[in-house]
């Protein structure tokens, strides 16, 4: 009897501990984040006034971790530039237990020590939380789910519909009882259901979202599977996501033109993969591929500048290669990749062409865009560097823009 009250007495006083040292982490936690949210920094000023999202968490996952702040604005520029992305809030959730709130204690609990997790959405506050490591992938999964909840509140029968999709020839749907399967593990039938990603196979929410990492996936398994196999799901499911505006309407002509590239053979095919990317940016003007479109252009026209001058004789200007670059330089969307690819290829363009100071100036540019984007600073890829390469004597104005008649016969760019 003495044990059993003994045993109660315990359990009592532990619940009263437990009760008192989370009412206290919260109590810290509120206090803290109320002041940090009323005196936000420079970092947080610059963020919201770009993006009208409050950024919010602790001064060692923000301030001490910018580049994750650079991270999520592009990002959410990205998902902005497709539609609408409806976010009230940021948050870059500690990992530390102390400096949890109670909510995110009780979800740190139910999942355990699981820091494979890289995010969540919160459909009550229509806001989405991050931990410091969360990588670019899961940063547009999270945000993704804003626009398919958001697209829920039109369309109640919108997942239901989606679910359909999968539902394989025994009339069973393949969500929830295949979670935590790796698709390798995937029968050929499973794998003819349209899945490119582990994670999708876990609901048909999941998988709208996980959609935004089709532009991760290989060219040739995209190619592949829209192209050659023709996958009518895979399809389907690639028409939602566009509705969603979670992927872009020329999503399709890109994975193409990517694997024309790869497909690239010298002057042969030349003039139909330029003219073929031509068509693509009139047709998609201010699309988010552009200034990696204009990037692959270039590298075409370097290497025509290389045989025809190697056929006449002459040491080649790279001109019209020089010209793509600027172009991509001055796209809408400046992602990273593409746009510190564009910088460097511009770099070794000057240095071919003998203009040491003009190379010199672009390698600084390189290192002032890694300085910007280690800072957090929020409007990378609306501005890049362009400020400093117009300051420091690099023309980014196009108007010398010349004929590309004399290698291929073709009209003004």
């Amino acid at each position: 009897m003495k044990i059993k009250q003994f045993l109660k007495n315990l359990a009592w006083n532990l619940f009263l501990a437990a009760t008192v040292f989370h009412v206290g982490t919260e109590v810290c936690y509120t206090a803290r984040r109320t002041y940090l949210d009323r005196h936000p920094s420079k970092l947080r000023r610059e963020f919201y006034g770009q993006f009208w999202v409050p950024l919010s968490g602790w001064e060692e996952d923000i301030e001490d971790n910018r580049e994750l702040a650079s991270r999520i604005a592009e990002e959410l520029h990205r998902h902005q530039i497709l539609g609408t992305v409806p976010l009230k809030g940021i948050n870059v959730e500690s990992r530390n237990y102390l400096k949890k709130s109670f909510l995110e204690q009780v979800r740190f609990i139910l999942h355990g020590r699981n820091r494979t997790i890289s995010g969540y959405y919160d459909n009550n506050s229509k806001s989405v939380d991050f931990f410091r490591n969360t990588d670019n992938g899961s940063i547009a999964h999270e945000i993704a789910h804003s626009k398919v909840d958001y697209k829920l509140e039109e369309d109640p029968s919108l997942l239901h519909r989606f679910e359909r999709i999968s539902i394989d020839k025994n009339g069973r749907s393949p969500y929830n009882e295949k979670k935590g399967r790796k698709l390798e593990d995937l029968t050929q039938e499973e794998r003819e259901l349209g899945f490119l990603t582990e994670y999708s196979i876990t609901s048909p929410g999941e998988e709208l979202a996980e959609s935004s990492r089709y532009e991760q996936m290989p060219e040739e398994l995209l190619f592949e599977e829209i192209f050659v196999k023709k996958n009518p799901r895979l399809l389907e499911k690639i028409r939602y996501a566009k509705e969603l505006k979670i992927i872009p309407n020329e999503f399709e002509d890109y994975v193409r033109i990517k694997q024309d590239y790869k497909e690239f053979d010298g002057e042969q095919n030349a003039k139909k993969f330029l003219e073929d990317t031509d068509k693509f940016l009139h047709r998609n003007s201010g699309s988010v591929y552009e200034c990696g479109i204009h990037g692959l252009r270039s590298r075409v026209l370097k290497h025509l500048h290389q045989i025809e001058c190697f056929r006449d004789g002459k040491k080649p200007d790279y001109e019209l290669a020089k010209i793509e670059l600027i172009k991509g330089l001055n796209s809408r969307f400046k992602n990273r990749e593409e746009y510190t690819s564009a910088l460097y290829n511009l770099r070794m363009i000057y240095d071919l062409r003998g203009e040491k100071s003009k190379a010199d100036t672009l390698s600084e540019a390189s290192r002032e865009y890694d300085k910007r984007y280690s800072n957090g600073k929020p409007n990378l890829s609306y501005v890049g560097v362009n400020d400093f390469l117009e300051d420091n004597g690099i023309s980014l104005d196009l108007h010398e823009s010349r004929k590309l008649h004399s290698i291929l016969g073709g009209k003004n760019e």
